[in-house]
């Protein structure tokens, strides 16, 4: 048996990543785990953010069917990087098809010949909660697939996988990295000294607090970017 023990504390946090300003927090000792203390703090939304959240995106470490539920549940789409785990090159049939996908979210048709032809990601059906994939413009086949989430919903996710739109969200998820970054550089608490959760909470609050005053200043002063930076 072996005994980890960890020391310190984590802030876990939401950021809006288009201001990149903070929306909710919470500090805990570093042994808890992300993605449970995501799904507590997604169920503690306000109502207002409730309203104006359209998509969550986190890394990989938050990949999984509770917290997709949960988001998807809430009408927010995850857009988290999921974690190869089958063998790099596999793909699955989908269902009884010529249809194969792999863990990145490509779609393929197989043809007579067994030649796997990759497919364009068409858009997301609301109607029966389908991807619908087609083949590329000269091919000059109309046909379109749509691929029931429910097979493999992580890897069906509500914005494809492999679409330019996912890889554009998914890009804004270093907003947070940049939070965080102002917190340690600026606010000093990558060395500080502080003893006690209850005092590292408050650190941390008066930091985010300081920031969201910053941001409302600018706002009252007719400024209406860079919320997140310090320059006026």
């Amino acid at each position: 048996m072996t005994i980890e023990r960890y020391y310190g504390y984590r802030a876990h946090l939401i950021v809006d990543s288009t201001y990149e300003l903070p929306i909710l927090w919470e500090v805990t000792p570093v042994s808890h785990g992300e993605p449970t203390v995501a799904k507590r703090m997604v169920k503690n939304f306000s109502a207002k953010t409730l309203d104006r959240a359209q998509y969550l995106t986190a890394d990989r470490g938050y990949s999984g069917a509770p917290l997709q539920n949960l988001l998807e549940d809430a009408d927010i789409i995850p857009i988290i990087d999921n974690p190869h785990k089958w063998k790099e090159d596999e793909t699955r049939q989908y269902l009884d098809t010529n249809l194969i996908y792999n863990q990145s979210g490509e779609v393929f048709w197989v043809d007579e010949k067994g030649k796997a032809e990759k497919l364009i990601y068409k858009g997301y059906d609301k109607s029966c909660d389908s991807l619908r994939y087609g083949f590329h413009p000269g091919q000059d086949d109309d046909r379109i697939f749509r691929l029931k989430r429910r097979v493999d919903p992580i890897i069906f996710n509500k914005v494809a996988r492999d679409s330019e739109k996912f890889k554009k969200l998914y890009k804004k998820r270093t907003a947070v990295e940049r939070v965080n970054g102002r917190l340690d550089r600026d606010f000093r608490l990558e060395t500080h000294t502080i003893r006690g959760l209850k005092k590292m909470n408050v650190a941390v609050s008066m930091s985010f607090l300081v920031m969201i005053g910053f941001a409302l200043s600018k706002l009252k002063a007719g400024q209406r970017e860079h919320l997140g930076s310090w320059v006026v």
